[in-house]
């Protein structure tokens, strides 16, 4: 929670940097490189022009077709910043749920695996658009937490942070999305729910840590993963160079 981290913006959400954590070679992730957010669509001009003097040179959307648009980013059609949209997971009626035993942080990793597993080629266009981004890249879905986060997961892992720090940074979106959603939460769930609470139901760590212990087992790690769905060892490279210099 560096001060730095998380970008206070007019309309803006869950705006935070991948700056500044430390991997396993001792090196620190740089600032002003990635970010990653929740919508856009509620981003006022003033906030859009903030993001661009601090250098954001790309926006790569994640959302589904019909989330773009009923809430179309202040980016859309935008060539300076760019905008892209690559439909992450995409809204497939016959895709398969989960067990319905599981608790909710075994649910969500669970639904995280399947994504991994089905939007391989989606994944892998995603990180080829960061890769090839010029300047400081943000990248968003509706809430900034979970497409969004499987993305932050495999671009520090690919920087070589280690897993513990990669759960950290995902839990951040509770903390972050609770002044946005306090009142709903509290509403569904009783008066004297707490942010502990929504903790629990938005970003809880264990299913980060499952989806993780499941790309190592499955896989054999992130770089492997991402190896085996056609990221190209030139993205590769440029991602980590991008991250770490």
């Amino acid at each position: 929670m560096a001060p730095q981290r998380a970008l206070e913006l007019e309309g803006g959400h869950n705006v935070r940097d991948l700056g500044g954590y430390r991997n396993v070679d001792g090196r620190t992730t740089k600032w002003r490189t990635y970010l990653r957010s929740a919508r856009l669509d509620e981003l006022s001009p003033t906030s859009r022009d903030t993001l661009v003097e601090l250098g954001l040179r790309s926006v790569v959307d994640l959302r589904f077709v019909s989330e773009v648009k009923f809430q179309p980013s202040l980016f859309e059609g935008s060539s300076d910043p760019s905008y892209v949209h690559i439909d992450m997971v995409g809204e497939r009626p016959d895709r398969p749920l989960p067990p319905p035993n599981m608790g909710l942080p075994e649910r969500t990793a669970w639904t995280y695996c399947q994504w991994l597993a089905d939007s391989r080629d989606a994944i892998s266009r995603i990180l080829g658009a960061l890769a090839e981004a010029e300047g400081m890249a943000l990248y968003n879905c509706a809430a900034g937490k979970d497409r969004t986060g499987i993305i932050s997961a495999l671009l520090l892992g690919l920087a070589g942070v280690p897993g513990e720090t990669i759960v950290d940074d995902y839990t951040l979106s509770a903390f972050y999305l609770w002044p946005r959603d306090r009142k709903a939460y509290r509403e569904r769930n009783g008066s004297d729910a707490t942010l502990e609470d929504f903790q629990q139901e938005a970003s809880p760590a264990e299913a980060m840590q499952r989806t993780l212990q499941h790309v190592n087992q499955q896989y054999g790690g992130i770089r492997s993963y991402v190896e085996s769905i056609g990221v190209c060892d030139e993205h590769v490279a440029r991602i980590c160079s991008k991250l770490l210099g």
